[in-house]
């Protein structure tokens, strides 16, 4: 393995959704439909596709590697998040200081020799005098004014004295024919400024397309140029739509690919919420993307390892894992998190986004629970899955004690789908193989939250042939929060009895 090869493995290090053959098999076709067959860009006007995927699936990740994969291929890459710059009036102000900034660092790397590197930073300069001049037109009193009915007032005044309005004897059809006057010479300006526009756009696009070359001839620079623009779906709906529809107008020249991560529905969405509910969002989308891509839908199990890492206070504590221990005897703290994850999301059937919420409510639980006790993690993720599915059924099995016959259908109530874990346990010398109903170890921590220690101490005594079978084996866990066995006036409750109070204070949030 090369060094090279070795430090593109490195850098992808964490993907645990499988995303480095995506920005692999991205950047072969965007080569693909933007070169001829000598090497050069083909394409007349950029390359602009949108990278689909729902919220929470590892876009932002993926943004980033990529631009890294792709500054090692030594493309010039900008990236643009625009949750960020979503506090700017005008998009492309904050846009084009992001090119400014990552096209600065080219123009250093052009050699002084030959005057290469002053041309390069002519060429720079108008690039960005010549952006100024597109995105803010000069002409003042026709980017202020409201021609039908506001005016900027210095730009009327100018414009009535210009008509003879400072004559303090004017009449009033004098005055009406001012007026006149001074909106035809507002109307004149508004079309100068027009035309302006038009051809500074025009100029931006050719310094643009010159200025790419020119690095690409003398700082080995690979086009075409990728913007990578990120978050556009968080976006104020107005700021989403005008960011579109600006770089898709200024930016369209030759050498330039854009990659829009979004939520397409979610910005199909923002379109309609600017230009009304009957309008059809995503067709006019399409205008804007050669080709969509969609990531592809991680596997629950590598999903769940992402979560694990995303909200490590899961791990960081001592758990009690509510799992058959053959199932996590060799895991690492983070690992057992990853599996009763999965395990939930089997269980009840969650979408990845729920899962998501899930972990994000339970983790936000465990700030409640006192550092000297264990996280009883199968019991605080079931009630979370449950509270993130059905409020009511949250209520119905945390405020009183339910019968064991009528716990498991009030559990299908929440979308419970149930699960049979199936290990290998030794008995007598022997492996043999167990299966066993998760929703018996549901069953099991609902009651025994509402008994206290000496209680249920008294029930593991009582049956110790059967506690040695699982899932009557998690009641050890439970009974050693009990502070003096021996004491006969110990009555302590199980920590586990506070877990839906953290709950409902961690179901306010929001992910």
């Amino acid at each position: 393995m090369t060094d090279a090869t070795s430090a593109v493995l490195a850098q992808w290090e964490g993907d645990l959704l499988g995303r480095k053959a995506s920005a692999d098999f991205l950047h072969r076709l965007v080569l693909q439909k933007m070169t001829s067959k000598g090497g050069e860009v083909a394409q007349s006007a950029a390359l602009c596709f949108a990278l689909d995927s729902a919220w929470g699936t590892g876009k932002t990740f993926f943004l980033k590697h990529w631009a890294e994969d792709l500054r090692n291929c030594d493309h010039p890459v900008i990236e643009f998040d625009a949750w960020q710059n979503d506090l700017a009036e005008e998009p492309l102000v904050g846009f084009l200081a992001e090119l400014r900034n990552g096209l600065d660092p080219w123009v250093q790397k052009v050699p002084v020799a030959k005057k290469a590197r002053a041309e390069a930073k002519k060429k720079f300069g108008e690039l960005l005098q010549r952006g100024r001049k597109a995105i803010l037109p000069a002409a003042g009193i026709a980017v202020k004014s409201y021609l039908s009915s506001k005016i900027d007032l210095d730009g009327v005044v100018g414009a009535f004295k210009s008509g003879g309005l400072d004559q303090p004897e004017m009449d009033i059809e004098a005055a009406k024919d001012a007026v006149g006057k001074g909106l035809d010479r507002l109307f004149e300006q508004a079309l100068d400024s027009h035309d302006e526009t038009k051809q500074a756009v025009k100029d931006f696009k050719g310094s643009l397309d010159t200025l790419l070359h020119h690095l690409e001839a003398h700082a080995e620079a690979s086009l075409p140029l990728f913007i990578l623009i990120d978050e556009l779906d968080r976006c104020r709906p107005d700021y989403a739509v005008r960011l579109l529809e600006g770089i898709k107008h200024l930016f369209d020249a030759p050498g330039v690919c854009f990659v829009v991560s979004t939520n397409l529905p979610q910005m199909a969405e923002s379109v309609r919420a600017v230009y009304g509910n009957g309008f059809d969002g995503y067709q006019y989308l399409k205008r804007f993307f050669a080709f969509e891509y969609q990531l592809p839908k991680p596997s629950r199990s590598a999903y769940c390892e992402a979560l694990a890492r995303e909200y490590p206070a899961l791990s960081a504590r001592s758990i009690a894992t509510g799992l058959p221990s053959p199932l996590t005897a060799s895991q690492n703290r983070m690992e057992i998190v990853a599996t009763h994850l999965d395990v939930i999301g089997s269980a009840f059937g969650l979408s990845l986004r729920s899962l998501r919420q899930v972990a994000f409510i339970a983790e936000a639980a465990v700030a409640g629970i006192d550092t000297a006790r264990k996280v009883f993690l199968l019991h605080l993720l079931m009630l979370a899955a449950v509270l993130h599915r059905s409020p009511k059924v949250f209520t119905q099995i945390t405020q009183s004690k339910v019968v064991r016959d009528k716990y498991k259908p009030l559990l299908d109530e929440a979308g419970f789908e149930n699960l049979i874990l199936e290990f290998q346990t030794a008995r007598q010398g022997y492996l043999e193989r167990e299966k066993v109903s998760i929703s018996s170890a549901f069953t099991l921590y609902h009651e025994w939250s509402f008994e206290d220690l000496k209680t249920l101490r008294g029930v593991g005594v009582n049956n110790s042939a059967n506690s040695r079978s699982y899932p009557s084996t998690l009641l050890t866990e439970i009974v050693e929060e009990m502070p003096n066995p021996h004491s006969p006036e110990a009555t302590y409750l199980p920590s586990i009895r506070i877990y839906p109070d953290l709950l409902r204070a961690a179901g306010y949030l929001s992910s």
